[in-house]
């Protein structure tokens, strides 16, 4: 089975979960192709445009050949077949075009894993305007985030205003109880005091 979603070409192959319950698996080949999303309703309307011209499947719902393709009892089961299939095909297609969390910081997981928990030099180090940075620079303030965490911006400026960002589902700091990750894949940061001197703007 062929779908095409997000404006993808993505493969599906049933065999495994194809029934003898299926009017479709009669057919030797079929495809579904379809632009928009990856979502249980866009794939059943496709099932449905099958159903409806193949004739091994006169009488058959729409639905009821989806649960049969998918080798479930219920509809509630085949919505959750489409959505682990959405979501992986999904996964699978964007994992190359978008830059994986730990390029951020290019110091590691543990230190994003600290970063998120508030132990990091990034979180604990204050500027200050006194000229004691190390290596020294003339007229230069310690402990300034815009050189400490300079690629952080770069990052900003040239990927994230017009491209994506892996989420960082590896560290637990996003994930629940279970390990399972957060289910809307959006997070958003606080921060409780200005690192900054003197700019009196809060961050």
């Amino acid at each position: 089975m062929k779908i095409s979603a997000l404006s993808l070409s993505l493969l599906v192959a049933l065999p495994s979960y194809t029934s003898a319950a299926s009017c479709l698996a009669s057919l030797t080949r079929f495809n579904l192709a379809f632009r928009g999303r990856c979502r249980y309703d866009d794939v059943l309307g496709r099932i449905a445009d099958e159903v409806a011209k193949t004739e091994a499947c006169e009488g058959v719902t729409a639905e009821n050949e989806l649960i049969a393709l998918l080798g479930v009892t219920t509809v509630e089961g085949a919505q959750g077949e489409v959505y682990s299939m959405c979501e992986g095909l999904f996964q699978a297609e964007k994992a190359d075009e978008f830059l994986p969390f730990p390029d951020i910081s290019e110091q590691g997981p543990q230190f994003d894993k600290q970063y998120y928990d508030g132990n990091t030099y990034w979180n604990e180090q204050y500027e200050t305007n006194v000229e004691n940075r190390v290596p020294y620079l003339k007229n230069e303030a310690a402990n300034r985030l815009d050189i400490d965490a300079a690629n952080v911006e770069d990052v900003y400026d040239g990927i994230a205003k017009s491209g994506g960002i892996q989420f960082p589902g590896g560290l637990s700091n996003f994930q629940d109880d279970d390990g399972n990750i957060c289910d809307l894949r959006a997070v958003m940061c606080c921060w409780a005091s200005d690192r900054q001197a003197n700019d009196n703007n809060g961050n």
